[in-house]
């Protein structure tokens, strides 16, 4: 599901100066969604760019 996931978010992101999202990332985000969905959610949106940022 996670592969499908990050297959089809590459298929339908714009081109911007971030990595495109891997499966690894997929997984944190929904972790962070089940596990606190309205505590940090902003927080971890931000990091998670971030962190893209810096990979590309």
């Amino acid at each position: 599901m996670l592969t499908i996931c990050a297959a089809d978010a590459a298929t339908h992101t714009p081109a911007t100066d971030l990595i495109d999202l891997t499966v690894n990332e997929i997984r944190r985000l929904l972790n962070a969604l089940a596990i606190h969905p309205t505590r940090d959610l902003a927080h971890r949106l931000r990091w998670s760019q971030w962190r893209r940022r810096h990979q590309a």
